[in-house]
């Protein structure tokens, strides 16, 4: 009986390269909105995107 390997990375979500960021992103980008690409070297996430904002809201409580 053969064994089957599953690539964890093709299941994984990916996140906005932008630390301050908590959006999934599509595998061919890098940010979540362009917002996010100019502050990508520090400063609070302002990208307006709703699991983004639950997140930070969460994490203030």
């Amino acid at each position: 009986m053969a064994t089957v390997e599953s690539n964890l990375t093709d299941q994984d979500p990916i996140y906005c390269a932008n630390p301050a960021c908590n959006c999934k992103v599509k595998p061919d980008d890098k940010y979540c909105s362009v917002s996010c690409e100019k502050k990508s070297n520090g400063g609070p996430c302002v990208c307006g995107h709703l699991d983004c904002q639950f997140e930070q809201e969460e994490d203030s409580l």
